[in-house]
């Protein structure tokens, strides 16, 4: 489980098999997020999460009745599932247990840049 606030909402990841909750602060209401995730982070302006082993998605919007969330990208293959989301030198990371990514800008998306392999 992991939790962030983002745009004055709580948002909560539950894990792949339920999707993730928010605390609609100006409705003071608990409400459905209608994805799942694994992982959350906020980075340049940005709710980003973690779900399906190896994805990473991004959105400006999470907490809007209808959201939109850009990606994914895919972070290596799906043998290992992603175990961290961070922020390193102005770049969201990405932390498998065989592997460390660094998410590059690139167009209106992202990059996955393999930073180190463990394996």
């Amino acid at each position: 489980m992991d939790a962030i606030a983002f745009g004055g909402d709580l948002f909560i990841a539950q894990g792949e098999a339920v999707v993730g909750r928010t605390y609609d602060t100006s409705a003071a209401a608990w409400e459905a997020m209608d994805v799942p995730a694994d992982y959350l982070i906020a980075w340049n302006n940005l709710l980003w999460r973690a779900d399906n082993i190896n994805e990473v998605y991004w959105s400006a919007n999470p907490g809007a009745t209808t959201p939109v969330w850009s990606g994914p990208v895919y972070i290596g293959d799906t043998n290992v599932s992603i175990t961290h989301l961070g922020i390193y030198n102005n770049r969201v990371v990405v932390g498998k247990g065989d592997s460390f990514w660094s998410l590059e800008p690139s167009g209106t998306g992202y990059l996955p840049v393999p930073v180190a392999d463990f394996s």
